[in-house]
């Protein structure tokens, strides 16, 4: 453990041994926070500088690489063990003394999942990433912005079983244990135990997870309060594809910028005038009986008997096909943008590049009133990673805007904070990992 003049919340965890693959561990711990339903954050961490050795804990999972396992010495056990003996510490001081008597008795692995494993501290210092700072693991882990973390949980620790934790804290009257079957239960916890009293408060993984929750509210209540852009898709007849003869002789505006609603509306107008609505299905109409409908509904080289009856939908669909696709753009604060073409969604693409590194490009965004330059600055300052901005790859136009790891989750956010409706925003991850 750290001397009485270590900052709060920061621990020497001392470790021996090259990192390996990680594998999946199944161990007491895990099953007991799968039965709650909650989140392990097992103290994998990012490094936020190469001399300080400081490990700090990871954003959103999605960012969370997997720490490979570690050979502990016998006094790195030991030291793991006070650190669990300093959580339980902390959360008696902090949250347990508090708890109602009829929240007693807590079995020995909800206990353990709930206050123990949540109250680890967020803070640790590696003496590898000090003393072995040179190493290939500690060179990748400073290059890619994360660091391998030793696990501080039972397994590792000196104690080997949660049985053996509690009937040492029991044994030291730390909590009043009841020795069950199938788990020993904890019947009383003694917040006035000289230990705890003195006990000297860090920043927990808990305070860590609390804090990023509170920020992810705030946020989305920001963007909550952000008014959605007004997209509006819209269609024009066009001579050369023959829909502008059907607007032409059915009596329609052939200059006019139509909803897809008004083209229904319209299509129901022509079909009823001409009594072409199927008596059978008034759902369907009978398309053969007009040779306008007809000939502006046919596809090239389509087949007409093909064509006797179609759903009033798909009428719509394909005269739509047959028109001069538009799209009007409305942003909060700025002039509205009409333009002549076919809206696509704004990209949001996961690519490995350079051998194992993941980036998000991002592209398609300009006709959403959203500037290259400003968004780079801003994902450069939410991501905390590096954003560049390039024209895109075999395009004549439009920018794409490169972030440093997997960040769907914060361009995403980024984008709803701008205005830009769900709709419109089409993510996808090919590195093929979770």
């Amino acid at each position: 453990m750290g001397s009485k003049a270590d900052p709060p919340g920061e621990v020497n965890v001392e470790v021996v041994g090259e990192p390996q693959e990680a594998k999946a561990e199944q161990s007491m711990e895990a099953a007991a926070l799968e039965s709650q339903g909650g989140d392990s954050r097992e103290l994998h961490g990012v490094n936020d500088g190469a001399s300080t050795g400081i490990v700090q804990p990871l954003g959103p999972a999605d960012q969370d690489p997997r720490a490979a396992p570690f050979q502990f010495t016998n006094e790195g056990r030991i030291e793991v063990s006070e650190i669990l003996r300093g959580a339980v510490l902390q959360a008696i001081q902090s949250t347990v003394k508090s708890l109602p008597t009829a929240s007693f008795p807590i079995a020995a692995g909800t206990y353990y999942s709930s206050y123990i494993l949540p109250f680890r501290p967020a803070y640790l210092h590696n003496h590898r990433s000090e003393t072995d700072g040179s190493s290939p693991a500690a060179a990748e882990g400073r290059r890619q912005g994360t660091s391998p973390y030793p696990p501080i949980d039972i397994k590792h620790s000196s104690y080997k079983s949660l049985t053996a934790l509690f009937k040492s804290l029991d044994k030291q009257r730390i909590l009043t244990l009841k020795d069950m079957k199938p788990e020993p239960l904890v019947t009383s916890v003694s917040a006035s135990h000289p230990d705890v009293v003195s006990h000297r408060s860090y920043v927990t993984l808990r305070d860590v997870q609390l804090r990023q929750e509170k920020r992810e509210k705030r946020e989305e209540e920001e963007r909550s309060r952000v008014k959605e852009m007004e997209i509006r898709e819209l269609w024009k007849p066009h001579v050369a594809s023959g829909s502008g003869r059907f607007f032409l002789e059915g009596g329609f505006d052939t200059s006019a910028l139509y909803t897809y609603a008004e083209l229904k509306a319209a299509v129901v107008k022509y079909i009823t005038a001409r009594q072409l609505i199927n008596a059978r299905d008034q759902s369907y109409a009978n398309v053969s009986a007009d040779e306008l409908l007809l000939n502006t509904l046919a596809g090239k080289n389509e087949s007409h008997e093909n064509l006797e009856f179609l759903k009033r939908e798909e009428v719509v669909q394909r005269l739509s096909e047959k028109m001069q696709s538009w799209y009007e753009v409305c942003a909060e604060g700025k002039e509205p943008v009409l333009k002549k073409g076919q809206l696509k969604p704004i990209s949001v693409v996961v690519k490995t590049r350079q051998g194992r590194r993941a980036s998000t490009l991002i592209s398609g965004f300009e006709p959403f009133c959203i500037e290259a330059d400003e968004m780079a600055e801003e994902l450069r300052r939410i991501c905390a990673g590096a954003t560049s901005v390039s024209p895109i790859h075999g395009k004549a136009t439009g920018m794409e805007v490169s972030v440093q790891g997997k960040q769907i989750k914060a361009v995403t956010n980024f984008l709803h904070s701008r205005g830009v409706p769900k709709k419109w925003i089409e993510a996808v991850d090919q590195t093929g990992k979770k």
